[in-house]
Order: C-alpha cells, then structure tokens, then sequence
C-alpha cells in the first residue's frame, strides 16, 4: 500500500496511518516527497514510481494507494498517464479534487508562493488549476471528508462503510 502525504507535509505525517496498516496486515510504503520544491507533474513522476517499486519488491500483489490532500492530486496525475494492471483501491483524504478557494485567495500572496512552491500555484479551482486538467477519475477510489465532527464518504460509485474498509 502506497501512503502520500499532502502539501508542506512529510512522511511523518503518514507514519501513524502506516504503523496502522501495518498492524493491520498491509505492507506499506509511505513516500516522502518535496512538496514544495517542484510542480504536480514532477513529483508525481519521482513519488508514484518509487512507490510502486518498493511495494513490488515487498512482494505486494495488489496496490492499494491512501492519500492526503495534494497526494491525491499527485496520483489522479499519474493515473491519468499510466495504467496500473495491479490497482486496487484509492483512497483519498481531503484532495483537492475541484481546486482549492484557499489556494484562489492566496496563491497571489508571496508568503503563499514562498511556502507552498510551483505545486500549491497549480492548485487553484480555475481552468489553468491542475484539478481542472486532470478530467474524470477513471480508477476505483473513495474520498474520505471530515466536516464539523461529522464523516461523509463521497465516491465515484455507492460504498458501504464496510466495502470501504475491506481489505
């Protein structure tokens, strides 16, 4: 199972899901990635591959990837350019699917800029926004949204709460 963190994140911030998976019987590998040194394109070209090749040497079977905010973007991104015969499931939390306002109010702040590199310019819900080029998901996934102390599951096809944490 691949885990990729979000934007201005670490490995570390995965590193308790990975110790839970773990427990759990899933072989992991948890990705760490420069979030803020280069655009979606090249770390979605670094982080996926490296993924991929450390859960096929772990001998995994199937590839089940669990994302944070722009992780999930990072995957939709390389899913949209290679084919994975081994996919399992997506599983995305909080992703930017439609862009993020934050990013439309922020990103002219050089703060913003600074803090957040070429990755979190591109996250804008704006037509020149990455969410908006990727198009339609096209691989199973579950998004996973926490709202004021209430769960919602939203996916691209019904899922049980059940469904979504069978293994």
């Amino acid at each position: 199972m691949i885990l990729l963190h979000g934007l201005g994140r670490t490995s570390l911030s995965m590193a308790p899901m990975a110790r839970a998976l773990e427990e759990a019987g899933y072989l992991t590998a948890n990705i760490g990635y420069p979030s803020r040194e280069h655009p979606v394109e090249v770390l979605a070209a670094d982080a996926l591959p490296r993924g991929i090749a450390e859960c096929r040497r772990a001998g995994g079977k199937t590839l089940h990837i669990v994302t944070h905010s722009m992780g999930g973007i990072l995957t939709r991104y390389y899913l949209s350019r290679h084919t994975l015969p081994d996919l399992g499931r997506v599983v995305m939390l909080g992703p930017p699917n439609q862009g993020s306002a934050v990013a439309d109010r922020l990103m002219d702040q050089r703060a913003y800029r600074i803090f957040n590199g070429p990755a979190g310019q591109q996250l804008g819900t704006g037509p020149e926004g990455i969410a908006a080029r990727l198009g339609p998901v096209e691989f199973p996934w579950v998004c996973w949204l926490e709202m004021n102390a209430r769960s919602w599951m939203h996916s691209s096809r019904t899922v049980s709460r059940k469904q979504a944490t069978e293994r």
